[in-house]
């Protein structure tokens, strides 16, 4: 059976309207479409991006960034307003990935060499995309889950300190302690690293 959408003037309005995210996720909380279809338009390319190099693949990323907003959807009526709303989701998408991890192992290498890529625009973009993807696996490789996340939220994501905190589920000073030492622990592991 087929879902009806809702007018096209219904959705845009959402979208241009400038409604925060509690305002939205508020209304959807009481049956408005058009509301959660903003909410998932707002938020779906940076969980994407946020799941992707704790996946691996980008299949397993499609699939946990699906997971999530059916998540999302199913317990919306829980999300509390005196909450940030991306600290929320970004605490489901964690807990997804947690999961991910339990049921599955790792199906290539972290690292992957790439011979004889042509120089011109196109390609240098692909490899500087490729370099910096391997090097958020890295990072995911090299420290503890909860600085990673911690330092994907504040560098990818730009979120303050207080919504990783609730994010991640932690204190104020705990976030600033799990940025700290990631900083601290990839500083040391990069400058002993040979060019």
């Amino acid at each position: 059976m087929l879902k009806e959408l809702p007018e096209p003037e219904a959705v845009t309005s959402s979208r241009e309207s400038g409604d925060s995210d509690a305002d939205l996720a508020e209304r959807w909380q009481a049956g408005d479409n058009s509301a959660a279809e903003a909410l998932i338009d707002r938020h779906l390319d940076r969980i994407r991006a946020y799941l992707n190099p704790r996946c691996g693949n980008n299949a397993d990323a499609d699939d946990l960034t699906q997971e999530v907003f059916l998540a999302v959807s199913r317990h919306i009526g829980t999300y509390r307003r005196d909450s940030p709303f991306s600290g929320w989701l970004y605490g489901i998408a964690r807990n997804k990935v947690a999961d991910f991890w339990r049921s599955h192992r790792p199906q290539q290498p972290l690292e992957t060499v790439h011979e004889g890529i042509d120089e011109r625009s196109p390609a240098r973009i692909h490899e500087e995309s490729e370099n910096a993807s391997r090097a958020w696996k890295d990072v995911f490789r090299l420290l503890p889950e909860a600085q990673a996340s911690a330092l994907w939220l504040r560098i990818q994501e730009d979120l303050p300190i207080s919504e990783i905190a609730t994010a991640l589920n932690v204190t104020l000073s705990n976030a600033k302690v799990l940025l700290f030492r990631a900083r601290q622990t990839l500083a040391t592991h990069w400058q002993s690293r040979p060019l």
